[in-house]
């Protein structure tokens, strides 16, 4: 066995059958923050997105092949479609520290696991958009920031490549958002602090402040009471 060479794309070597690496491998991809939206019902952002709202998970289909050089220890090979992998291999697969770059300028660089993204990883799109956090079975999976082009940052939790839980998220427009999230939206409880000094604070469903909140003016006016579908309904009395 040799290591710390390149790995040949033969269909065999030596009579010994070349096997696939990246059979499942998956990896964070898409927009953030799509069909998100303000107070109105308007949209913040509607970026293009592969699979689904929120940060989806866009599946590696290229079929990258081994060769016994690479079956074990530190090794290189280079993919049918253009796409390359330099790094640690464990039973053929991509396992320990390694740089995956694919065929359209997407590069993963991080910890591999049995052939997927696990552990702690940086995964750079050619348009910029740039995620660094941990990684699970090819996904993004825990502590993670997702920053784009524009300024726009998300810090927070991610879960299965989506936003997860309570995070923060930041505009170079001067609005902020800190609270809960789910399928990539805002929704639970939530405060947002728009640029022109307006705060909401209170409950959101799918992007739209609804249930019981707080608008607060800059002046210090409030709109006080139940919300629904980002409009306001009707007001919380008042105990003396």
């Amino acid at each position: 066995m040799t290591t710390g060479g390149s790995c040949d794309m033969a269909e065999s070597a030596n009579g010994f059958p070349l096997r696939r690496l990246m059979h499942g491998l998956t990896l964070l991809s898409a927009t953030m923050f799509r069909n998100e939206k303000n107070q109105t019902g308007s949209r913040i952002s509607n970026s293009r997105t592969e699979p689904s709202d929120g940060a989806g998970v866009s599946r590696f289909s290229g079929k990258a092949l081994s060769a016994p050089s690479c079956t074990d220890g530190y090794g290189a090979i280079s993919l049918p479609d253009g796409g390359h992998y330099v790094g640690q291999f464990k039973n053929g697969k991509f396992h320990g520290r390694g740089t995956l770059t694919l065929f359209n300028g997407t590069t993963y660089e991080g910890r591999f696991r049995n052939g997927k993204a696990s552990g702690q990883g940086a995964l750079t799109y050619p348009d910029g958009r740039r995620y660094v956090g941990e990684f699970r079975n090819g996904k993004g999976h825990g502590k993670g920031i997702l920053i784009y082009p524009s300024g726009k940052k998300y810090i927070g939790e991610f879960k299965n490549g989506k936003f997860h839980r309570k995070g923060l998220f930041t505009s170079p427009m001067g609005y902020r958002y800190k609270g809960e999230r789910k399928n990539g939206k805002f929704h639970g409880k939530g405060t947002m602090i728009f640029s022109e000094g307006y705060k909401y604070i209170g409950q959101w469903k799918n992007g739209k402040f609804h249930g019981r909140g707080i608008l607060i003016y800059p002046d210090g006016f409030q709109y006080d009471g139940v919300w629904k579908n980002g409009k306001f309904k009707a007001p919380v009395p008042r105990q003396d």
